[in-house]
């Protein structure tokens, strides 16, 4: 079971966020392309989102009961003044990048805002008891997937003065959804023993190997769009010229092959790198793959 990070390196990469909130940026600059946008404030935005929310999230549960003793969390406790000041500078950056767009991320955002401030609630704050949105049954990887595909989305549509009821946006929210529900499941598969019974996640009630399974079927989702992307360029090109299939759709798909992979290899025996660092690291790899793709 994980008994915590030690190189000094990858626990300020991974326990202090910076590898997740590089994982925002890659997923929405991403997602900005697909939207037909383009910009370099969307995903700084996502940067500095991802540092706040997770750096309150972390504040709201480092005395918790039940999760006190948690590696990432007593780091936390050690580093939480540098880390909360840190914090605090991607708040004022993030904030001066809003501001001019203040009620179109309202509209895009409220409920991934209303995710991250409920998501957990400091016991302190009612009077010791342990409560949240994760503690409501089965709801905690929902609500993630939900989050962050919001934030990947809907923040190039509010910083572009696009319409958020653009065509585009429908079907790849559905696509980020599903690979974020995957990659949710896939850490309650990790913490399934650690997790109270009361908690009532995914594994806990369908059992590990269909949790697994279903991790799996999530992902044929965006693996065959972007199969059927390179089929379709493919079938459009024109008639005499030799058939072409779309090397960045078919990166992209791989990518979420690889994914696949490392899902099916997942475990709680696994050591304390596998889920934070290459788990979330497939919130890179996709888009990286993707744009390599591009240059072939």
């Amino acid at each position: 079971m994980d008994q915590g990070i030690r190189n000094a390196v990858l626990r300020i990469l991974v326990y202090g966020h910076v590898w997740l909130a590089f994982g925002a940026a890659a997923q929405t600059a991403w997602m900005q392309q697909f939207l037909g946008l383009e910009g370099w404030r969307a995903p700084v935005l996502a940067f500095c989102g991802t540092i706040v929310g997770y750096t309150f999230m972390r504040w709201a549960r480092m005395d918790h009961p039940e999760l006190a003793s948690a590696p990432h969390l007593a780091w936390f406790r050690e580093n939480k003044k540098p880390l909360l000041y840190f914090a605090l500078f991607c708040l004022g950056c993030g904030t001066a990048l809003a501001l001019p767009h203040a009620v179109t991320l309202f509209r895009n955002l409220w409920p991934a805002a209303v995710i991250t401030l409920f998501y957990v609630v400091p016991p302190e704050l009612v009077g010791g008891r342990t409560i949240g949105l994760r503690r409501v049954p089965l709801l905690k990887a929902l609500l993630i997937a939900a989050a962050w595909s919001l934030v990947t989305v809907g923040l190039p549509l509010a910083l572009n003065a696009a319409d958020r009821s653009a065509e585009r946006a429908g079907w790849l929210f559905a696509m980020q959804f599903t690979f974020f529900l995957a990659l949710a499941i896939t850490f309650d598969l990790r913490d399934r023993a650690l997790d109270p019974r009361a908690l009532r996640t995914i594994p806990q009630v369908i059992g590990p190997s269909v949790a697994k399974v279903v991790s799996v079927a999530l992902l044929l989702h965006p693996m065959s769009v972007f199969l059927l992307m390179a089929y379709l360029s493919r079938a459009m090109d024109e008639p005499g010229i030799k058939p072409t299939l779309a090397g960045d759709d078919l990166f992209a798909a791989a990518g979420y092959l690889v994914t696949v992979v490392v899902i099916v290899r997942s475990g709680p025996q696994r050591g304390p790198l596998y889920h934070d660092l290459l788990v979330d690291g497939m919130l890179l790899l996709v888009p990286l793959l993707w744009w390599l793709g591009t240059l072939i």
